[in-house]
């Protein structure tokens, strides 16, 4: 367990064996260093982890990485080999998040310009609740495993893009929506062979009105 200040300054990669436990709300795991921190049986985190600007190491979570704290990403890539919970604040940044199992969010999700990645060779749920859900920016969706949105509110910026991958196939339920608005409107990548959405889709469409009134 940590329950103090964790920080990794340099270019060396830390290895947990264990579990990864970041237990206290106080706990804080600061990544500045160009060394990877690697999690072999998960990360629990209640307290803070977050990344610097500039070159910084990547965050490998073999198992489970459940948040119910802060992550804050920085240009570390964060790939998650089984399912990610967060019911916490989780705001990315410029690099990758890859998530292998199933995603569930309850919590604060926030995307800069990096892209999420959905991977998995078996099947994923994607779920969540009402409200502000999960806006991705840049969402990709690749691997054999069906994935499949059972719940919440999930939507693609009006500057996003989501792309699926080979053969992958996304069953969206109708809780997907392509936002819209003044500065422009989410697209849908050109579909490869093989690859499907199935279910409703809510496509926003923004018009502008004119001076008289009328559209």
């Amino acid at each position: 367990d940590n329950a103090c200040i964790l920080n990794p300054t340099g270019s060396g990669n830390i290895t947990f064996t264990g579990a990864l436990n970041n237990s206290a709300s106080s706990a804080i795991i600061a990544q500045t260093g160009t060394g990877a921190i690697i999690a072999s049986a998960g990360i629990s985190n209640a307290g803070t982890i977050s990344q610097g600007s500039g070159t910084i190491g990547s965050i490998t979570v073999t198992g489970n990485l459940t948040n119910t704290g802060t992550i804050t990403q920085g240009t570390g890539n964060i790939s998650v080999s089984a399912d990610l919970s967060n019911s916490g604040t989780l705001t990315l940044g410029s690099a990758n998040l890859t998530v292998t199992g199933n995603y569930s969010n309850s919590g604060s999700y926030t995307q800069s310009t990096g892209t999420t990645l959905f991977n998995g060779s078996s099947a994923q749920n994607i779920q969540g609740v009402s409200g502000s859900g999960t806006k991705f920016n840049v969402v990709n969706f690749s691997g054999s495993g069906a994935k499949t949105m059972t719940s919440g509110n999930f939507s693609v910026s009006s500057s996003g893009v989501l792309t699926m991958i080979g053969s992958s196939s996304l069953a969206s339920n109708g809780f997907l929506t392509l936002n819209s608005d003044a500065s422009g409107s989410a697209i849908v990548a050109a579909l490869p062979a093989g690859a499907s959405i199935s279910g409703n889709v809510n496509v926003q469409r923004f018009i502008k009105g004119s001076n008289s009134g009328t559209v």
